[in-house]
């Protein structure tokens, strides 16, 4: 009896030991979930603090933006992107730029002396020029006060010489396809074959995008981007002033470098021949500048200036992280 009941005790003690151990672990294991929460609640917390207390004066060169839109002129799913901030004391001068998308191509809008009664308009440039001249730009984004207008080519030219990040550089330059430039002053230059050339101030030129492989021949970027490539820099033409290369490094050769794209808009005659394997069918134009300022077959990019105050209460992001996937949100400026 004493050996079966030293044996039944043994069991019994077992046991509780066993429950012993599975308790401590559960409990370690509920303060261990416990800390795990507390620190996702207080970096929730820090998240939607940051968020909540984000102003457009903080944002940065390279971060994205949606503003909504207070009228029909433009869309308010349109994504901007910071192009160039100039500081002055505690005022920051913000310039905005466009994707494709943001300017609407139908606008319901009455132009005075011409139309009775509102109706929609195909945008073209001469309409574009007469809604600037009306003033509707000024409050086309919801906040109020910005200064919209169409992308000119000494814009293009300043932030081209002055962002030196090669991929904020890349989403600034290239929206994805063809746009109009307004050449605000005049540009004198060598182009691809020696001649001196003009891109005449008032004019509007579409400048192209071109895809390239890294296996391009050297001598196409003279005739499709209007410059030269050393090896690990785009060379401009003088000419080109205001058009964009884009250097990246090979896909295979990390420590090789090559044009992966450009945006170019030519003054002169040229020929893009589909042999070249950069075009899919032969290009054969006098030049790139607009051909009628009452056709509607190009695309719009717009730039968006705004002088703000760091000690603006009224300036506040509602939501987003800024990236391209993820931009920014801004509504009326009042904190969420």
């Amino acid at each position: 009896m004493k050996k079966n009941g030293f044996i039944a005790t043994s069991i019994l003690y077992s046991f509780f030991l066993v429950f012993l151990s599975l308790f401590v672990a559960l409990i370690a294991n509920y303060l261990h979930n416990r800390i795990l929460i507390s620190k996702i609640n207080t970096s929730s917390k820090d998240t939607i603090y940051a968020i909540n207390n984000t102003k457009l004066t903080d944002l940065s060169v390279g971060d994205h933006i949606k503003f909504t839109s207070d009228d029909n002129i433009l869309n308010s799913d349109g994504t901007w992107i910071v192009a160039k901030i100039e500081t002055s004391g505690t005022n920051k001068k913000y310039y905005f730029i466009s994707d494709l998308t943001t300017q609407n191509v139908n606008i319901n809008y009455k132009i005075a002396g011409s139309d009775k009664i509102t109706k929609y308009h195909t945008l073209t440039v001469n309409f574009y020029e007469t809604l600037r001249a009306d003033g509707a730009y000024t409050n086309a984004i919801k906040y109020g006060g910005f200064d919209i207008h169409m992308v000119t080519s000494s814009f293009l030219n300043r932030i081209r010489s002055e962002i030196t990040d090669p991929y904020i550089a890349a989403e600034i330059f290239n929206p994805g396809g063809n746009y109009l430039v307004y050449v605000d002053s005049a540009i004198t230059g060598v182009a691809a074959n020696g001649a001196t050339i003009t891109y005449p101030a008032g004019s509007y030129y579409e400048i192209k995008k071109y895809n390239f492989t890294s296996g391009t021949q050297m001598n196409l970027l003279k005739n499709y981007c209007g410059g030269t490539f050393n090896g690990s820099k785009a060379v401009y033409l003088s000419s080109n002033t205001f058009g964009y290369m884009n250097v990246q490094d090979e896909p295979i050769d990390r420590n090789s470098k090559y044009i992966s794209f450009c945006y170019y808009a030519s003054p002169i005659a040229y020929t893009h021949n589909a042999g070249d394997m950069i075009v899919d069918i032969t290009e054969s134009k006098s030049s790139d500048v607009l051909s009628s300022k009452l056709s509607n077959l190009y695309n719009f990019r717009l730039v968006a200036e705004k002088t703000l105050s760091t000690t603006s209460n009224n300036t506040y992001i509602a939501g987003g992280k800024g990236t391209y996937l993820d931009p920014f949100i801004f509504t009326n400026g009042v904190k969420q």
